[in-house]
């Protein structure tokens, strides 16, 4: 989060002349845990985005974010199925 915000605060004078598009990349190593750790930091980058996307849409910028999945192998089928059986 440090580094978004940081990143955003003295980015934004320049996008602000420009009218550019902010990207937000958000990588989640255990893409899918159920692990409370692992999914609060994408959820405070997803609020970021929102409200990020509110209060600069007036000057052209729009913000967006990705959040990469996993991807389902037999390496991952294991923590794969705990994940499934959870929630279904």
């Amino acid at each position: 989060m440090k580094g978004i915000y940081h990143t955003t605060k003295f980015g934004i004078t320049e996008l602000k002349n420009q009218g550019n598009i902010l990207i937000q990349v958000v990588l989640s190593v255990k893409s899918g845990s159920l692990f409370m750790p692992d999914i609060q930091p994408q959820r405070a980058v997803n609020a970021l985005t929102k409200s990020m996307a509110l209060d600069y849409a007036p000057f052209g910028i729009r913000v967006n974010s990705v959040a990469l999945a996993g991807v389902w192998t037999r390496c991952s089928e294991p923590e794969c199925t705990t994940i499934r059986h959870c929630l279904y």
